[in-house]
Order: structure tokens, then sequence, then C-alpha cells
């Protein structure tokens, strides 16, 4: 037979998890199945409680933080719409103010919007201190950051730091590193997210430039001696191992940050006030035609960098994309993108083969578990139509 007995969890490490039952088993051969549930939402995280700490010391008059640190002044409330920064303490990496990037390389040419914005990123001047870079899909961002680091590495600049709000985020920089064969570079995982639950996500290519959180109260200097380029996600670096073991050797110089449209410009507050020393340079990389900041659905006012008025100025376009075929993109381009959006002239599927075709269907759409379902579209699904891309589109049927 068997018995239900009620158990809590003590801690999790991973997917696995010690129970605290409310009943002692009897028999040494009992047998224990069962389940966890996880009722109500996770509690504030490392970066969540900082940002707090920050907004609190604002509300009881410390304003410190929006008189006297330039990167929060100037993304938020420059004097008259108009950033402007002090002197830097140290020389620039970049001697001249003239950076030239050239298209073509060995095996990885640019075009000339990805050649700009690389020179941009790159560039000494006050003016793009602060800059942003609008990367429609399939347009080559992380072909961009990859070709950014490995100039400015070469020019010894001290502290290259790519973050964004996705671990997956995060570990498709590293892979698009390790396939140019930079490898220079740590990656920094929280074991929350790695242990068990994502470890199959990370390939050999990469694991050894992996360090864990779990290891870094015992990591040795040996560990990133040498090593000038860091990838995060931007909460991991609230935490106070952060502070204590990379920052004394790697400083944040340069802040890259991908996925910009998908964060709250308040979530750049804990970054400002552990860099506000040693950040010279931020690059941020995203798409606010895609994914709005985390949250807005419940918040609307939030906002990502892209909604903020004075920092149009400061954007720009990867123009040509590569991924989907020129018929299709077209149509983006000029439904999202104001027509500003290339394609890939070379691309393997051209106009001779039909690549979408829009479908007005029977039926309406019916409620299964979390998702949306349409009958129609499983019996064509079912069918052998993969030889060519379809694209369906329903007309929605008022009931």
């Amino acid at each position: 037979g068997s018995i239900k007995l009620p158990a809590s969890t003590g801690f999790v490490k991973g997917r696995a998890a010690p129970l605290k039952i409310s009943h002692a088993i009897g028999s040494s051969n009992a047998i224990l199945t069962g389940s966890i549930i996880s009722r109500g939402r996770d509690g504030p995280t490392t970066a969540d409680s900082r940002k707090a700490d920050i907004v609190l010391d604002i509300l009881k008059g410390k304003m410190s933080l929006f008189t006297e640190n330039p990167w929060i002044i100037n993304l938020w409330d420059p004097p008259h719409g108009v950033m402007s920064w002090p002197a830097r303490s140290t020389p620039h990496y970049f001697k001249s103010e003239s950076v030239t990037v050239p298209e073509t390389g060995p095996k990885r040419p640019l075009n000339h919007s990805q050649t700009l914005a690389i020179e941009k990123m790159l560039s000494p001047k006050d003016e793009d201190r602060i800059i942003l870079i609008r990367g429609p899909p399939g347009s080559g961002k992380t072909s961009v950051i990859s070709r950014f680091v490995e100039i400015a590495y070469s020019r010894d600049c001290p502290g290259i730091w790519l973050i964004a709000q996705s671990n997956v985020a995060v570990k498709n920089i590293a892979e698009k590193l390790a396939s140019i064969g930079f490898m220079n570079w740590r990656l920094l995982i929280s074991v929350d997210f790695h242990l068990d639950w994502h470890e199959h996500l990370y390939g050999h290519d990469i694991k050894d430039n992996i360090i864990r959180s779990d290891d870094f109260y015992t990591m040795l200097p040996t560990r990133i001696a040498g090593c000038k380029v860091i990838l995060c996600t931007l909460s991991m670096l609230s935490s106070q191992w952060i502070r204590k073991k990379f920052l004394p050797s790697i400083p944040i110089h340069t802040l890259i940050v991908d996925e910009a449209s998908q964060i709250e410009i308040g979530d750049y507050l804990p970054v400002f006030t552990l860099a506000v020393t040693k950040l010279e340079k931020m690059c941020l990389i995203g798409d606010d035609k895609q994914l709005p900041p985390h949250g807005q659905e419940d918040i609307e006012e939030l906002q990502s960098v892209f909604e903020i008025n004075h920092l149009h100025a400061y954007v720009h376009l990867l123009d040509t994309q590569y991924r989907m075929p020129p018929q299709m993109g077209d149509f983006i381009s000029e439904q999202v993108y104001e027509s500003l959006l290339k394609s890939n002239a070379l691309h393997p599927i051209t106009n001779s083969t039909i690549a979408c075709q829009f479908l007005d269907i029977p039926g309406t759409e019916k409620m299964q578990n979390n998702s949306f379902i349409v009958s129609f579209c499983l019996q064509l699904f079912s069918l052998d139509l993969w030889s060519w891309p379809i694209r369906i589109m329903k007309k929605h049927q008022q009931s």
C-alpha cells in the first residue's frame, strides 16, 4: 500500500532537495516517491535588493547619485537634454579619435553598417561614451560584438564586460567568441541556473572558460590571470563576489549590453554605482521592435534605453538582415522598420521560390492548457509541407 505525508524542502541544489517529512517512517525498506510543488513567486534577487536599496536611499534624500554620478545623469536627465562628461581619469586605449575598421576580414566580412557600429563602439570621443545599436533579427549583432572584442583586446582595453538579461544570450556571445578562436575570456554562471538544469546548453568548446558562482569564494587569482573579458548576466554584477574577486584585476572599463531593449533602465542603477569610477564606455545593443522590457506587461510605464528621447540621436541601425529570405525580409522592413532594413541579396532562397504564404483558414482558436490552438492548423502541419516555408496568418473571427 501507500501513504501520503506532507513535507517541505530544506534547501534546493540543482534538481535535488532534501525533504523534511512530517512523520517518521518506521520501515527502513520504505521507498519514497513524489514531486515538489513550488508555490508563490521567488524572493528578490541580489540585483533586485541592491536596486531597492539605491531607490530607498534616493527617497531618503541622498541625491548624490543624481548630482554626482555622470552615468545616471546622462542616461536619465542630462541638462538641456545634452550629455556632458567629466575629464577622463586615464588616457583612452585608442590614442587617436579617428578609428577605422576594415570591412573585409579573413573569413568574416562586415557590411558597412556593421563597420560603422564597431567604429562607434571603439570611438574615444565623449559624444560616443553611450551608444545604442539597433539590431533587427539576423543582422549580425553577435558578429559586431565579437569583432569589437578582438580589436579592443588587441589595443589593450583594460576591462571588457559583456552582459545581457538572459543566460542564453550571454552563452550565445561566448559561443561566437569561441567560433572565431578568441578564448581569453571567462563566463560567469549562477549555480542555480547551471547545475542539473541547463548544463547541457554549454558545449565542450566553452566549458573550460566557465566559472560557476559556487566557485567564486574559493577561486584563486590565477583562474583569471591575464583575462580582460568577462561575460555574465546583468543581475550577476550585483553579487558581492564580483566586487571582491573580479573587479580588482578586471575593472568595468567598457560595458557591452546585449538584449538592452529588454532591460528596464532602473536595472542599470547597481552597475552605475558599482563602476562609476572606472566605467568609460557603454554600448547598448538590442531591438525595441521585438520584446519590450521585462515587466512592461504589468507596468506599462517601464522603459528601455530605446524609449529615452534624448538617446535617439545615438542610435545606429544594423541595416542588413541575413536570416530571412528577401521576400519575407522586405515585408518586415516595410511594416516594422520603416523600409530601412535591407535583405541579403545572396540569400539561397530567391524570388523564384515562394517563401511565404498567407492562408485565411476556417475555424476559431481554442484554449488548451496555456496556449491557443486551431484544429485546422494541426491538420495542416500533419501533412508533408516542410519542403517549403509557410507562414500562416489566421483571420480572427468574432463569435
